[in-house]
């Protein structure tokens, strides 16, 4: 892959780590062996080098990266590193350090002797065995709990990614902190993603992330160890193009395995476990509750709900908080407050950070040497003299040592030596920036910052121009370059993005939701309003579910309820909503609810959950009935009577005449509306009865509902008792 040239072997970083050779790149890192010559073994070291950025001698310009900003882009790249240190779990791999220099940002973390990414475990073995499979994926559940945890996503997870030592240990690497900022804020809106491993969410700029988005990519991984190969593109997956199941690729998986990766691979993101606890859950059960969302006891509960049902329009469906319906803010605004303004920092140039009152000048362009080489921190004075002002006399104000001489070098009290041959004694830089107003010394480093140099001549602070003009106006050295007036808060703003650096208070949780991401300008009144979806609407200032209004009805944008995210995007009327988060059917399915709570209550009766004669369980149906005998080809009635059915016998009659059978002499049941139909055991010809329809009243904590029995019901419960 081209890109920016990579460092040669044998350069020394942070006077510690020495690279031995490249071990691989992307767009915007490179990933460096390198020996720790404090520890003396092998370490890996990471540089930030995107693409686009010039190597020049020993230093990396960042400056030249299309729609970059150095300053950011190193911040964002020393997150990362941040990120890691703090995490501090297995799985993560130690940091050792992290340092800017050369121009760029580094991290050095440890290596894993003798450790193969799970890639190249794939194309070495092919597809995993499912038991190893499972181990690697649930070390990965750990892993990503404890980094969801911290609030970070890793946004690149794959086969590539994850790291397998010789005993089997797993661990998650490159979590490109920088390069997703970099990918959000350039010009063109950039983004990356891996094909087949990124939810459609990661293919468009403005798209939803969370703990779903690393789910669905940690199961796109998972499916390739069972699978042996990645699932579709989620691109080709919308357009209709699905992947095949894995249940038909692997028929000999568990159910709850498949069922949790299927889960995990839903294209919306809302239609995914929204937390790792919930992909655990479907692994360890497979879907209790919609198990049980079919039993009387959920639809009892159910009506005991909705008989007390009830809804305030100005409350939230979810949490009851207040509903708002918010105006998108002035352009101006600022989104954390509301009521100040964001406004261009102006940070002058070159102003001094000792004083910040002088300005500093560039010294030492159009002169042999910059400093005295006796004392090494005295600034030279230059004079021009003799025929044509070709002789040059140099002063040192500290040591007031004199040199005599001229272009081509001088002589110090008989000491002769060419102007670069003095510039070595000196030690120093042969340019500097001096204040015109309390001369403070500022010198270039082969880093491309200035180090301060104090009163004795020695070096101090060390910061980049950029930072340096932040310092002098009493900012911070990584503040933005635009703030509010008002609260404070601290931006970038690099004309197509705006991004929340710092915010001292969040009155309305704006730096909660968006600090550190790069938000569109256009799309800021909204947001800090508290709008996401940039449409009219309502929100819960509470618990951040949103609708867009849509004439009458609310169109779903998002909520935290898992009881509404799966009709995201639906336009319904509040009521509805509300119904929908208490778990209960919508207006315009309540009469199918019913449907179902009756189907529920004929499920019960014939798992004997629901009893026909609750003082005798034995009976299993009694009213009267007519028996039906074939005569000349037709069914005629020969007598009526009371029809009795327990589970020891079968009765007919009246009180003095009754035909009766032993229970388990009946070898077939069939019903057909009213016709109940035996075949009893030693006789050529069935017995027909013609029976009244039991209304059977069952009492719930709901109320008494009816039961309507007739011969079908009958007969499927005769041979429920007998099986």
């Amino acid at each position: 892959m081209a890109g920016t040239p990579a460092l040669t072997a044998g350069t020394v970083l942070d006077g510690r780590f020495e690279i031995q050779s490249t071990l691989g790149r992307g767009g915007f890192s490179i990933a460096y062996l390198a020996t720790d010559l404090t520890q003396n073994d092998l370490c890996v070291v990471k540089e930030l080098a995107p693409t686009g950025a010039v190597r020049v001698g020993y230093d990396l310009d960042l400056s030249s990266v299309p729609g970059a900003n150095p300053l950011r882009l190193r911040k964002r790249f020393l997150d990362e590193a941040n990120m890691l240190a703090n995490l501090e779990s297995p799985g993560i791999l130690h940091l050792r350090d992290a340092f800017e220099e050369r121009g760029t940002a580094y991290f050095v973390t440890d290596m894993l002797p003798d450790s193969r990414t799970l890639d190249k475990l794939l194309a070495q073995e092919g597809r995993l065995a499912s038991d190893q499979a499972q181990d690697i994926l649930y070390q990965l559940l750990d892993i990503l709990q404890a980094v969801h945890a911290h609030r970070v996503l890793h946004r690149d997870i794959k086969p590539t990614n994850i790291l397998i030592s010789p005993k089997g240990e797993v661990y998650l690497i490159d979590f490109g902190a920088a390069r997703e900022w970099h990918a959000d804020s350039a010009a063109l809106q950039t983004v990356l993603f891996t094909p087949g491993y990124a939810p459609l969410e990661q293919l468009s700029d403005r798209g939803r992330r969370g703990p779903a988005t690393d789910i669905y990519a940690l199961c796109a991984t998972a499916y390739h160890m069972l699978a042996g190969y990645p699932p579709r593109p989620a691109a080709e997956r919308a357009d209709g193009n699905d992947i095949v199941p894995l249940s038909q690729i692997r028929p000999d998986l568990d159910q709850p395995l498949v069922q949790a990766i299927s889960a995990g691979l839903q294209l919306r993101f809302q239609d995914r476990p929204q937390s790792i606890a919930e992909l655990r859950a479907i692994l360890l059960v497979p879907d209790p509750e919609e198990a049980s969302s079919t039993s009387l006891e959920h639809y009892d509960a159910a009506v005991q709900r909705l008989n007390r049902f009830s809804y305030n329009r100005n409350e939230c469906p979810v949490c009851s908080g207040p509903l708002e319906r918010p105006k998108p803010l002035k352009p101006s605004n600022c989104p954390v407050c509301r009521t100040g303004a964001v406004k261009p920092r102006h940070l002058p140039e070159n102003l001094c950070a000792a004083c910040s009152t002088g300005i500093l000048h560039k010294r030492g362009d159009k002169q042999p040497i910059l400093f005295c080489p006796n004392c090494h921190h005295g600034v030279l004075t230059f004079n021009r003299h003799g025929l044509l002002l070709k002789r040059l006399t140099a002063r040192c104000p500290e040591c007031e040592a004199v040199y005599e001489g001229d272009a081509n070098g001088a002589a110090r009290e008989g000491d002769q030596h060419t102007w670069p041959e003095w510039l070595a004694i000196s030690k120093r830089a042969p340019e500097a920036w001096i204040c015109d107003f309390c001369e403070a010394l500022y010198e270039d480093t082969e880093n491309g910052k200035w180090v301060e140099i104090n009163a004795r001549g020695l070096p101090g602070r060390e910061y980049y121009p950029d930072e340096w003009a932040r310092i002098a106006a009493g900012l911070a050295p990584d503040a933005g370059n635009s703030y509010c007036d008002e609260c404070e808060s601290d931006f970038w703003n690099d004309g197509e993005t705006l991004t929340l650096l710092k915010a001292p208070h969040d009155p309305f949780r704006y730096a909660t939701k968006y600090i550190d991401q790069p938000i569109p300008i256009a799309d800021v009144p909204w947001l800090g309003a508290g709008k996401s979806s940039g449409n009219r609407g309502v929100v819960c200032p509470q618990c951040d579910t949103e609708f867009d209004e849509d004439g009458e009805f609310l169109r779903l944008v998002k909520s935290p309820s898992v009881r509404l995210t799966r009709y995201a995007n639906q336009a319904m009327i509040l009521e509805d909503w509300h119904r929908l988060s208490q778990g209960l059917p919508p207006i315009g399915e309540q009469e199918a609810f019913f449907r179902k709570m009756d189907d529920a209550m004929r499920e019960a009766y014939l798992s004997g959950e629901i009893q026909f004669d609750f003082k005798n369980p034995s009976v299993l149906w009694s009213g009267d009935a007519n028996r039906l005998e074939e005569e000349n080809g037709e069914m005629v009635e020969t007598g009526d009577g009371a029809l009795v059915i327990t589970t020891q016998e079968i009765t007919f009659g009246k009180l003095l005449r009754k035909w009766r059978v032993p229970f388990d002499a009946v070898t077939r049941v069939d019903g057909d509306g009213n016709i109940l139909e035996l075949k009893v055991s030693g006789q050529e010809s069935t017995v027909q009865f013609e029976m009244e329809p039991a209304e059977l009243i069952v009492h719930l904590n709901s109320g008494d509902r009816s039961l309507h029995i007739d011969a079908d019901l009958l007969s499927y419960k005769i041979k429920s008792v007998q099986v």
